[in-house]
C-alpha cells in the first residue's frame, strides 16, 4: 500500500485547561513571610494567569510552578529570618 493513500498520523498532545492557580499562596507569602520574594511569586502568577487565558497552557503550567516554587523560597525565608530574630533577642537578653 502506498502510505499517502488512506493514512493519517495523530499525535496525542496532553492539555489541561485548568493550571493551579497559586495567587493566594502568592500573596499570603508576600505579606506574611519574605515580601521581596513574593512579589516575583505574585508576577509569576498574573503571568501564569495571562498565559491560560491566551491558551498557552504549557507556559501556564510552567509559570505555576514557578510561582509555586518561589512561595516556597518565600516560607523558608521568613522561617529563617523569624528564627534569627530569635537567636539574636535570646542573645541579647541573656547577654545583660
Amino acid at each position: 500500500m502506498d502510505p499517502k493513500q488512506g493514512y493519517s498520523t495523530v499525535a496525542a498532545v496532553p492539555v489541561c485547561s485548568q493550571c493551579a492557580r497559586q495567587h493566594g499562596l502568592a500573596i499570603f507569602t508576600t505579606l506574611c513571610c519574605c515580601w521581596p520574594i513574593g512579589l516575583f511569586a505574585i508576577m509569576k502568577a498574573s503571568e501564569s494567569r495571562t498565559a491560560l487565558a491566551s491558551g498557552d497552557f504549557q507556559r501556564a503550567q510552567t509559570l505555576s510552578q514557578d510561582s509555586r516554587r518561589l512561595s516556597c523560597f518565600s516560607i523558608a525565608g521568613g522561617c529563617v529570618s523569624i528564627v534569627i530574630v530569635i537567636i539574636v533577642v535570646v542573645t541579647m537578653v541573656t547577654s545583660n
